[in-house]
């Protein structure tokens, strides 16, 4: 079930069209019929024939796919090429030009961060679906994820990434051997946006999947869950490496006196938040999460200031130019997300009313985001404010009244934009030798980098000039995913008007 009744859509009037409801199909050919690459068979040619094959009936152009389809073959494409043995999706690998010889991948910087995401999208997918197929792949995530937290051999201290090797391939990694004698190694040193990602996965999971789970998969999420949440409260808010010392991008001080930290703020209260939303009370490690949060929460409201009363104000650091680019504004917005998420949760649950006061303050980290990101074409931040804005009492409490039309006008293209990117994904996600160009205007995401890894923290105005032929290099697309289930979840393709935009691959 949504939480608070967010998937009823019963959109305010302040929306530019008027909007209506019926049920959509995703409409397509018969693609069962295309054989599918043998189960061994992992080269870039085979692949890349499939892939035509899936294109022909539309005269070859990816933004005629429909989207549903993309999805199924990108998740596809994660579970037979992206997956190591060991359970964690690699979001880039190398494909063999000879069958039976398996994917290379490499020891990524991001691995565990975008695992948390995949996760989010999972885990969306089977609130919509309630596939157990969808239940299973979940449940092999949440095993490689807890790998990642086991090779460190400290609960709560996740890698960065792990990679089977006997001998060490990259400085500063770390060895890990397993009961079976397996050699393992692995990058540490999480940043703040690897728990960023990772805790709101596990709150998605948690809100939306975990009831379904079997008993030893609810125990390990939560275990797994706990473990982060309390390892950043026993290092004072410092991510802290294996050999004691914090780790170069892992501060996350959330309040300095009475003043909170821009940034840190809403991601240290949504990973707190997060604990103190599922660990049990009679959990040993309770009654330390429920000081930080009443800290967070109560004493301070460490991610709203009032205006005039500080010089900077925490509401406003994903608007302002102090934060460094779209990675920052991504991770500052999910995490605002994730956070009223968990209050509409627990407000629908006890059947509470909303706290308003919160919604506000934690909503407008959100507004500010998206005044500025609003031309960039970010379609996993358009859904989730037009996601949250789909209530009408969310609406009233964090858009003031002068605000409500220029916010309704806005929630408009913000899905037209969030929908036409997701249309312009290429099914071909091959990497090309080229260069970085930076324009003035924002570009698609057929314009980018191939091999960037996750569209949604990508430079908006940097745009990639191929001057050669793709390499056999490929970028799985956990950021296809996690946007199009989470626009699936709000029923945001439902809507007469992206039925009328993009209604030939939404569905009829």
């Amino acid at each position: 079930m949504a939480i608070c009744g967010l998937r009823q859509l019963r959109w305010v009037a302040l929306w530019a069209l008027a909007l209506g409801l019926s049920p959509l199909s995703a409409a397509a050919a018969d693609f069962s019929a295309i054989p599918r690459p043998a189960e061994n068979d992992h080269t870039a040619a085979s692949l890349r024939n499939y892939q035509a094959a899936l294109l022909a009936p539309y005269g070859g152009d990816y933004r005629k796919l429909p989207l549903a389809v993309k999805a199924a073959h990108f998740e596809w494409e994660i579970q037979n090429y992206f997956t190591s043995p060991w359970q964690q999706v690699h979001y880039k690998i190398t494909l063999r030009d000879k069958v039976g010889r398996p994917p290379k991948m490499g020891l990524g910087a991001d691995t565990s961060t975008w695992n948390g995401a995949l996760l989010a999208a999972l885990s969306y997918k089977y609130a919509v679906t309630k596939d157990r197929q969808t239940l299973q792949h979940i449940s092999s995530l949440l095993r490689g994820l807890h790998f990642f937290q086991q090779v460190t051999e400290y609960p709560g201290l996740v890698a960065r990434s792990v990679l089977q090797s006997e001998e060490p391939i990259h400085k500063n990694v770390h060895k890990y051997t397993d009961d079976d004698g397996t050699v393992y190694h692995f990058r540490s040193d999480p940043a703040k946006g690897t728990y960023n990602q990772l805790v709101g996965g596990y709150a998605t999971l948690m809100l939306l999947v975990y009831q379904d789970l079997p008993a030893a998969d609810q125990k390990l999420a939560l275990e797994d869950l706990t473990a982060a949440v309390v390892h950043l409260l026993e290092h004072d808010y410092r991510l802290t490496d294996m050999d004691g010392k914090p780790t170069p991008y892992g501060d996350m001080t959330p309040v300095i006196g009475p003043q909170g930290v821009p940034f840190n703020a809403q991601v240290a209260y949504m990973i707190v938040a997060t604990g103190m939303h599922f660990v049990p009370q009679d959990h040993p490690r309770r009654q330390k999460i429920e000081r930080a949060f009443k800290r967070l929460r109560s004493k301070h409201h460490v991610y709203y200031s009032a205006p005039l009363k500080s010089f900077i104000l925490p509401q406003k650091i994903g608007g302002s130019v102090l934060v460094k680019g779209m990675n920052d504004r991504n991770h500052v917005t999910n995490a605002a997300y994730v956070s009223l998420m968990l209050d509409l949760h627990q407000s629908a649950r006890d059947q509470t009313e909303m706290d308003g006061t919160f919604l506000f303050r934690m909503g407008r980290t959100m507004f500010h985001s998206l005044r500025r990101i609003e031309n960039e074409h970010n379609s996993l931040c358009n859904f989730m404010w037009c996601g949250l804005l789909s209530h009408p009492v969310v609406f009233q409490k964090i858009i003031q009244p002068e605000e409500q039309q220029r916010t309704g006008a806005q929630l408009n293209y913000l899905l037209y934009t969030g929908i036409e990117q997701l249309r312009r994904f290429r099914l071909d996600r091959f990497s090309t030798p080229g260069e970085v160009e930076t324009v003035d205007y924002p570009v698609w995401v057929d314009e980018s980098k191939p091999n960037s890894g996750y569209a949604w923290k990508n430079n908006p105005h940097s745009a990639w000039r191929s001057n050669g032929p793709a390499i056999n290099q490929a970028t799985c697309s956990i950021d296809y995913l996690h946007a199009y289930w989470l626009m699936r979840y709000y029923r945001l393709d439902e809507l007469v008007q992206a039925r009328q935009w993009h209604g030939e691959v939404l569905g009829k």
